[in-house]
């Protein structure tokens, strides 16, 4: 059994909320992913086995002080492009986060990414009309553009939302994304999938947490933890709830079934985070 710590928080300053410090405050904070680099060592001497960290991709908001990271802009700008108001996402360059995840290694610890794929935030054509830029820095070519069919009730395409665990409870949090009812039908799998796998290999990170799987089509979160590079990673699911059958219900299941990986290893384990104390 291992130790794992979560890698960042939200602290509050001058009575605005800020996620962690950051030189693009205009302070001499270093950078968080440069921060987590200098501590792994002390980490994985003090016998903690791995770190969580925060969404790593841009975010509407930029690197501005509010922006935690679950307002997902551009899944694929882990900050190597200039989007939203700056190159860095809040916690730092893509540079930066491999060279973290490389430290963590070096140290004998894992790494899980926080990967979002409920909604998407800061449209930038119009109603659910996302897109991003290209290899070139400024041209709006970037891969998975999206747009109004890939969203839950959006004009004019008013696609209906997807079969999730709990559609009384399901909030949008921005746009909030279409598996099962996209149009054209798969482009939001297809484009999920492709997201998830480069992830993964361009990071070399070593599991994940999914948020907000309760607003999910447990379909599509099955069919995205046994794909491609998700297949044999870690994974610990965010299923915000206080009632343990229900959780359970999700968990055991198909088509979630636990989500065993290669060796018989239960990589599928429900976060119960409104469980009373």
């Amino acid at each position: 059994m291992g130790v794992a710590l979560i890698g960042w928080g939200r602290t509050v300053h001058n009575g605005q909320v800020r996620t962690v410090p950051s030189p693009s405050d205009g302070t001499a904070a270093n950078w968080w992913w440069d921060f987590l680099s200098g501590e792994m060592e002390a980490l994985g001497t003090s016998g903690f086995t791995a770190i969580q960290l925060p969404p790593v991709s841009k975010a509407q908001g930029g690197a501005d002080p509010g922006t935690d990271g679950y307002g997902v802009f551009d899944p694929r700008d882990i900050g190597s492009k200039p989007q939203q108001g700056s190159t860095p996402t809040r916690y730092g360059t893509a540079e930066q986060l491999r060279r973290l995840v490389g430290s963590a290694h070096a140290a004998g610890m894992d790494v899980y990414l926080d990967v979002v794929l409920h909604q998407l935030d800061g449209e930038n054509g119009g109603p659910g009309v996302f897109r991003y830029v290209g290899a070139d820095g400024h041209t709006l070519n970037g891969r998975g553009p999206m747009h109004p069919g890939c969203f839950r009730g959006v004009p004019p395409a008013n696609r209906p939302p997807d079969r999730v665990p709990d559609p009384q409870h399901d909030f949008p949090f921005g746009r909030e994304k279409v598996y099962e009812n996209c149009h054209p039908p798969g482009f939001t799998i297809n484009d999920a999938l492709d997201y998830g796998d480069w992830l993964f290999r361009t990071t070399g990170a070593d599991g994940l947490r999914c948020d907000d799987v309760k607003g999910l089509s447990p379909v599509f979160a099955s069919q995205f933890m046994r794909s491609r590079a998700m297949a044999t990673k870690f994974a610990v699911s965010e299923f915000f709830d206080g009632n343990i059958g229900f959780i359970d219900s999700w968990v055991t299941p198909p088509p979630m079934s636990s989500r065993f990986v290669g060796g018989g290893f239960p990589a599928e384990v429900c976060t119960r985070q409104c469980v009373q104390q």
